[in-house]
């Protein structure tokens, strides 16, 4: 009797089923993300589906999981409504229900399951269109629900036809997360359809929190959803060609609860004619930073765009009071844009001094070198030779806890020992990654990277430091001295050396001196080896060396457990 009680009671079955449910979602794989689109492996859910058939109290908890998250509406449309079917039994597409009435029952029973469905995924693969006739008939019911979906908070939107648009229509008021990427046949049609799903989204969408809208977008659907007053997080898609400044951008900040903005370019990097478009009128930094700005709680800005599209985003959101500033730079055929980051950075910069990470990085694989005769007219013009004010506007994040400047080519060619400079002034830095590219393949043009000995400096200027990338000019004969004065327990984590120089030509004594010095300065440091695929030429040599590092850490921690001393008792033992 015990037993069954307990197989028969609600709670207790629900807490059954809802581990079980972690539990398949752990040993499948299946990570649930916000910013991802569901995707569940076909068959996964068989347990669940025979524990509905034990008794009512596994029925009601299972179809809790079973129908959580959703692709298709068709077990909707198709089955607890009676459409019409083929010879094999399943559901016509695109729906119909001439052969059987849709009766108050079969709306009962739709009742039953679509509260449970949270989260849906409809994609052009996956979506049963219907007819506006049929469509219409459901519509026409006087006991169908108000709302076809009352429960559902995340809606994934890549489909265009009738009944995929109805359904985000329907719920625009209760959902609180919404992906739109639009297909058609007809980019007129698709257009027009995010126009009215951007205006109803205007009027109705009171919860929508996040919106990620990759297509379609234009200036008639960014004015629309700078109405939604309710969102906090925000991503746009830019088409190829699509000129930024002239989609309104500016009315984003109306979003007085906007807390993240993520903007990406869609970019065809052969294409030369986008290649060669710069911004036009005068480039000058500090117009744009004293401008006015209506942004209220903006703290995070992410974009990805080759550099003119960087500039213009730049200057048409002005935005102020951010934390965090992430800009990922997309390459093309020439490459000659990429004179334009200093420039983007410093208008950020000089208008959110409070900035506490700055990213700039090198978005995908395409080289970001530029032709010198091409980049011959640029180099002394100063709108891009300046590098003063973009220095000056780095020097005044004084709350800078990120830093990273990655694969970002300079026409400065001191712009490593320079940022070296400005991260002195930067105790609470966590995460610096400084590993510029050249601008070109000229000589004249190779940057200058600091010696070994900057490790030290950083350990003194920066406690707080955990991750450290840099570009390093290192070679056997250039190895210091372990300097036996520095008695040092920092705390850096993970440490990566970039060099010209490959270490495979150093001698086993020069990389047992190079381990010396990383272990006299960073006693807790393993060499971060992921930049380096297995077996090639980067890997073998500094593996020695974290292997080094590795048996001085282990030494020093079997000396605490032998001598029961605390290790601040040794921090003087190091690699002899």
């Amino acid at each position: 009797m015990a037993e069954q009680e307990v197989l028969t009671s609600l709670e207790l079955v629900s807490t059954i089923v809802q581990w079980l449910r972690f539990i398949t979602l752990e040993e499948e794989g299946i990570i649930i993300a916000e910013d991802r689109v569901p995707e569940l492996p076909r068959g996964w859910m068989g347990a669940f589906a025979g524990l509905a058939r034990a008794n009512r109290a596994f029925f009601h908890v299972s179809i809790e999981v079973l129908w959580e998250r959703m692709d298709s509406l068709t077990p909707l449309f198709g089955y607890i409504l009676p459409g019409d079917k083929d010879k094999d039994g399943r559901p016509l597409n695109p729906l119909g229900f001439q052969k059987y009435k849709v009766t108050p029952n079969h709306w009962d029973r739709f009742k039953l399951y679509s509260p449970k469905i949270k989260v849906l995924s409809l994609s052009t693969n996956n979506a049963f269109d219907i007819s506006p006739g049929w469509m219409a008939y459901l519509l026409d019911s006087t006991d169908r629900p108000a709302t076809f979906l009352p429960n559902l908070r995340r809606l994934v939107l890549c489909s265009a036809n009738t009944l995929s648009l109805f359904i985000a229509s329907n719920v625009a008021s209760s959902i609180s997360s919404l992906d739109i990427d639009l297909v058609g046949k007809a980019q007129s049609e698709v257009l027009d359809n995010g126009r009215a799903l951007a205006a109803r989204l205007s009027q109705n969408a009171v919860s929508l929190t996040r919106l990620r809208l990759t297509h379609p977008t234009s200036p008639n659907i960014v004015a629309k959803v700078s109405q939604i007053v309710t969102l906090t997080s925000l991503h746009l898609c830019l088409a190829h060609g699509q000129d930024a400044g002239k989609i309104n951008l500016h009315q984003l900040s109306r979003i007085s609860s906007l807390e993240s903005l993520s903007i990406e370019q869609i970019l065809e990097p052969g294409d030369l004619k986008v290649a060669a478009i710069f911004p036009k009128g005068s480039l000058e930094a500090q117009p744009f930073i004293d401008k006015g700005s209506n942004w209220q709680h903006l703290l995070s800005l992410s974009v990805k765009a080759n550099p003119t599209t960087q500039f213009i985003v730049a200057t048409e959101l002005l935005p102020v009071g951010l934390e965090k500033l992430e800009l990922e730079i997309m390459a093309d055929t020439l490459n000659t844009q990429m004179v334009l980051v200093p420039l983007v950075t410093t208008i950020y910069a000089g208008r959110n001094p409070g900035l506490t990470t700055l990213s700039l990085s090198r978005y995908g694989s395409h080289s970001t070198s530029v032709n010198p005769e091409v980049l011959a007219p640029l180099r002394n013009d100063i709108q891009y030779a300046n590098f003063e004010p973009f220095i000056a506007s780095l020097s005044d994040l004084r709350l800078l806890t990120d830093l990273t400047i990655r694969d970002i080519p300079f026409l400065c060619v001191d712009i490593i020992p320079r940022v070296y400079k400005i991260a002195r002034g930067l105790p609470g830095l966590k995460t610096l990654i400084l590993d510029p590219d050249a601008i070109t393949i000229l000589e004249a043009d190779e940057l200058t990277s600091p010696n070994l000995r900057i490790l030290e400096d950083v350990a003194k200027c920066n406690p707080h430091l955990t991750w450290l990338e840099t570009a390093i000019g290192l070679s056997g004969d250039t190895i210091p001295e372990s300097p036996d004065n520095l008695i040092s327990n920092h705390q850096l984590n993970c440490l990566a050396l970039y060099s010209t120089v490959e270490i495979d030509e150093f001698t086993a004594k020069e990389k047992l001196d190079l381990a010396r010095y990383i272990d006299r300065v960073f006693p807790h440091a393993e060499i971060l080896m992921a930049e380096w695929a297995v077996n090639n030429s980067y890997w073998e040599p500094w593996e020695f060396v974290n292997d080094l590092l590795q048996f001085a850490r282990e030494t020093r921690e079997r000396d605490v457990r032998l001598r029961g001393e605390s290790k601040t008792e040794i921090t003087g033992m190091r690699l002899a």
